[in-house]
């Protein structure tokens, strides 16, 4: 039982790995596989976010003081990644952003037998995935991540990053012919 535990972590991330590729084969199935893509990682992402940054948008969540000092005091303590709240921090931290692209840009639409889903962007974890109809759009989000990444104390790595178009080869590595983006 104690060795399922701990193979948890990696099984599931795994597991969304797959969900992520599955979602990734539905969305350019719907665009006729012409979408253009930024897929970001971001280096040592929870390492290096501004702590000041990390402590407002914590309190800016209005919880209940015990679990801010909950959270403080495992910030505070924290072994990065080992730490299991890190995925949480980060994406809270990274929240404004994903509203900003949000209201800014146009989303695609993916379609599934029950319903749609529009979106211009994707985020879990530590990657981000941007999605555009066009080369502008694309160039004009990825300038955004960055700068917004830059502004929290976050770097983009561009050699785990990559792209679809030449647009953002600046910022990620441009993906040519039959290559695919690993996560």
């Amino acid at each position: 039982m104690e060795k399922e535990i701990e193979d948890l972590p990696v099984r599931t991330r795994k597991l969304l790995s797959e969900l992520k590729t599955l979602l990734n084969i539905a969305l350019n199935k719907e665009y006729g596989n012409i979408l253009k893509e930024t897929w970001i990682d971001v280096k040592k992402a929870y390492d290096s976010i501004d702590h000041a940054y990390l402590t407002q948008c914590i309190e800016n969540l209005n919880l209940p003081d015990w679990i801010l000092k909950f959270i403080k005091q495992e910030d505070s303590e924290r072994n990065s990644a080992g730490n299991s709240l890190s995925p949480l921090l980060f994406v809270l931290c990274v929240d404004s952003l994903s509203r900003k692209l949000n209201e800014k840009y146009i989303k695609v639409t993916v379609q599934t037998d029950a319903e749609s889903h529009s979106t211009n962007h994707l985020l879990f974890i530590d990657d981000l995935k941007l999605l555009a109809k066009d080369s502008s759009t694309l160039s004009a989000m990825t300038g955004e991540a960055k700068e917004f990444l830059e502004v929290i104390g976050l770097e983009i790595n561009k050699e785990k990053s990559a792209t679809n178009d030449t647009c953002c080869e600046d910022t990620a590595t441009l993906l040519e012919g039959v290559s695919v983006y690993k996560y």
